[in-house]
């Protein structure tokens, strides 16, 4: 896209005067959505991990009140679609940033790495008590089916055990988590592509790893819940 034509998206559809807010600084009228613009831009926040979460609220808060329907009962079909459009972009904008893992898969999408999904590596540190653990969640199905409560309540112990370890190790990867994007809020700009690349990847195998121990804790809670 051309400078000009850029510069022409930005122009206030009601009076020409280039903005990239929400509302008009000139006419104060409320503004096409930018599907471009991400969620940091959205709140004005820099693209970082570690945010100022009460500023991120009351952001939030802020542009609720300004974009709400009420306020545009009496404008033009045209604004009370921006408003729909601006108000749900919000809405997904701070239900992502406010959550520290859904923040961090976001920035690696800025970044061009794929969301974590289902598909997670399995952590090499715990793979013994994962299969362990495995054949716990057989057994504790098995004692349920049969209703042997003896063995039932022996091999849920057993898996509470494995459930504690499980949240001190995740516990441990979000910390490291946390330090390694200390490290990427405060790359300088001159910071080489390979160092970039180097950092990110380290946590993308990071989120991977939560996302995998965060499923075998969801796997543990159902066997309880049920």
């Amino acid at each position: 896209m051309s400078q000009e034509a850029r510069l022409l998206e930005k122009q206030c559809w009601n009076c020409t005067t280039l903005t990239d807010e929400h509302f008009c600084t000139s006419c104060e009228r409320i503004q096409l959505l930018d599907l471009s613009t991400n969620y940091f831009s959205f709140f004005k926040l820099p693209i970082k991990f570690h945010l100022n979460l009460k500023e991120l609220e009351n952001k939030f808060y802020e542009l609720s009140r300004k974009f709400h329907p009420d306020f545009f009962s009496q404008a033009s079909e045209q604004e009370r679609r921006y408003s729909t459009e601006r108000t749900s972009m919000l809405n997904d904008a701070y239900r992502t940033l406010k959550e520290p893992l859904k923040r961090a898969n976001y920035l690696l999408r800025l970044q061009g790495f794929k969301a974590i999904g289902q598909e997670t590596k399995t952590p090499p540190d715990l793979l013994a008590e994962i299969f362990e653990l495995n054949e716990q969640l057989e057994e504790l199905r098995y004692a349920k089916k049969s209703k042997d409560n003896t063995l039932f309540n022996t091999l849920k112990t057993q898996v509470l055990d494995t459930e504690k370890m499980l949240k001190e190790r995740a516990n441990e990867l979000i910390y490291n988590l946390n330090s390694i994007f200390s490290l990427w809020d405060n790359l300088p700009n001159n910071s080489s592509l390979e160092e970039k690349k180097k950092l990110l990847n380290n946590i993308s195998d990071i989120l991977s790893k939560i996302k995998y121990i965060n499923n075998l804790l969801e796997n543990i809670e159902e066997e309880f819940d049920e």
